[in-house]
């Protein structure tokens, strides 16, 4: 986490900085020849503390809607081929298209590991406040909302946001956790104008041509057993919420996957560009 939420700083004053030094003038003004849409995970907003805010890739700022995950995986890409993103920008989908809703109350806190005892009585404890009936109805519907509405509004987000600044980009679709149910349908919606998708913890199997699944051993999202679902509730789903912020080895074959996308995406599009566009 702290590797990211130190990138995050940087591209803030990064970008400040570029923008003193060039008056008027915005990278943002050049249409992109790839957008990233990043749809994030359950929660991953400013009222459950999990939500970094815009941060700087290549020449542009992102909207700050993607998530501490996807963003560790995108400054890793960025980290390891440099000049990237010069030619594309990072759009998360906002909490009025997809709210990323879950509301289900942790029995960890961050970095705790419960023993069976403590996992009962916290458990005792969250069922005492909320009754078991009422706290899987409010998860249940609120996911499935929050799906449906995501679902739904995504490729009316996209559209509009064309339509309002005239650009036609690629798009690579990347999603984590609830937010790959959403990447799905919308690779699904857009067709060939997706080329290529990276879902990571996906709770819904999901195989394309052009889509690739990130699965840790141990996420009970994507591999959903016994042992694994008794370690989420003692570690407030550590291995879930780890990917690309605890470094691992296999990182790097996801960054690069995403990162040929974005270059053969750039080289395409470069080569039908219209001067002056």
């Amino acid at each position: 986490m702290k590797r990211v939420r130190c990138a995050v700083v940087v591209s803030v004053l990064s970008a400040a900085a570029a923008a003193a030094a060039v008056p008027g003038a915005s990278a943002s003004e050049v249409c992109p020849a790839v957008t990233i849409v990043a749809a994030r995970g359950s929660d991953q907003d400013p009222e459950h503390g999990d939500f970094l805010g815009p941060a700087r890739y290549g020449e542009r700022m992102s909207n700050g809607y993607e998530g501490p995950n996807i963003a560790g995986l995108l400054h890793l890409a960025e980290e390891r081929h440099p000049g990237l993103f010069d030619d594309a920008e990072v759009l998360g989908l906002d909490e009025h298209t997809y709210p990323a809703a879950m509301n289900l109350p942790p029995l960890a806190k961050d970095g705790e590991r419960l023993t069976s005892s403590q996992t009962t009585e916290r458990l005792s404890s969250v069922l005492e406040e909320h009754p078991l009936p009422e706290l899987a109805y409010g998860t249940t519907v609120g996911a499935i909302d929050s799906v449906v509405r995501g679902a739904r509004n995504a490729p009316g987000f996209l559209h509009a946001r064309e339509a309002a600044t005239g650009c036609h980009p690629d798009y690579i679709v990347v999603g984590f956790s609830q937010g790959a149910v959403i990447g799905t349908a919308l690779e699904q919606k857009l067709g060939d104008r997706v080329k290529g998708a990276m879902y990571m913890g996906n709770p819904v199997p999901w195989h394309s041509p052009k889509s690739v699944n990130y699965c840790l051993g141990g996420d009970v999202i994507c591999r959903p057993t016994v042992p694994n679902a008794v370690d989420a509730l003692q570690t407030k789903m550590e291995v879930h919420a780890s990917y690309f912020e605890t470094p691992r080895v296999t990182d790097a074959y996801f960054a690069d996957r995403l990162a040929g996308w974005v270059k053969n995406s750039q080289e395409v599009q470069r080569a039908h560009r219209v001067p002056n566009q």
